[in-house]
């Protein structure tokens, strides 16, 4: 049987801008309040039923970063 990776294509990541209305830790250890930051998802939104593979916070500058990057 193959692993759902196999059968779907490689997750894409899905960013989601949020305000911290309640202090926040982000990925790199430190907090954010009163302030916007990123939730960033790995998953298959396209499929219903997919798990989500991570699901963590970053900084607006490190979302950037990494749309940046992904355009390469």
């Amino acid at each position: 049987m193959k692993h759902i990776g196999a059968v779907l294509g490689s997750p894409k990541n899905y960013y989601t801008e949020k305000f911290a209305w309640l202090p926040k830790r982000l990925k790199g250890g430190s907090f954010v309040w009163l302030t916007k930051y990123i939730e960033r998802e790995t998953s298959w939104r396209w499929y219903k039923g997919a798990p989500i593979v991570s699901k963590f916070n970053i900084s607006t500058q490190d979302a950037i970063i990494e749309k940046l990057k992904e355009t390469k």
